[in-house]
């Protein structure tokens, strides 16, 4: 607690030294009083905010047991040696969405359509996401298929009931686990978001 109320006020200091440094930039090109004042202040609480959610750490969503009970265990899929169809979408516009089927319990989702890439090391995710992004299938295919046969990572496919165990915004990625399993995985975001 103390931590994150040392790295609030470090924020608004931040906040208060940008402001005041941006306005007198601004007021020297000769922008008049209001508009330097509001565009450095603006420019200050943005880079302030983006200091705490790189610095502060996350704290996991409270689990749902009721849930647990109820569902039966999943265990790890079984892949085959073909290449899975793993979606690695590059945006981040399901960030405001929520869970549109409304009789799962808090922090409980159902997978997005498609087949969704998850692994035990949210590094590990974004560097077999990078070969995909940069169109080398062969190295994202054989990357992906060892991964998963490791034990590191696993797919996620449509309808599969997740727990909500931390969520990374500015990364776009989630951190789930299947109900029943006490192993949790990154994802991208848009695993979890609803289709509206």
């Amino acid at each position: 607690m103390m931590k994150e109320f040392f790295l609030l006020i470090v924020a608004i200091a931040i906040w208060v030294a940008i402001w005041r440094l941006a306005a007198k930039h601004w007021r020297r090109k000769g922008w008049n009083a209001v508009v330097s004042h509001l565009s450095a202040g603006v420019s200050g609480l943005a880079i302030s905010i983006i200091f705490l959610a790189v610095i502060l750490p996350a704290k996991p969503t409270p689990s749902g047991d009721t849930a647990i009970a109820s569902t039966p265990a999943s265990t790890k899929h079984e892949e085959t040696t073909s290449a899975p169809a793993v979606t690695a979408p590059t945006s981040v516009s399901a960030v405001g969405e929520t869970n549109a089927d409304t009789s799962l319990p808090p922090g409980v989702h159902k997978i997005a359509d498609g087949t969704w890439l998850g692994c035990e090391s949210d590094k590990l995710h974004s560097k077999l996401t990078s070969y995909s992004v940069a169109g080398d299938k062969a190295a994202f295919k054989k990357a992906v298929l060892m991964a998963i046969s490791n034990g590191e990572c696993t797919l996620f496919r449509t309808g599969e009931t997740v727990q909500l165990m931390d969520t990374a915004i500015f990364r776009g990625m989630v951190q789930l686990r299947r109900l029943g399993d006490t192993t949790e995985y990154w994802t991208n975001i848009e695993a979890t978001s609803s289709k509206k």
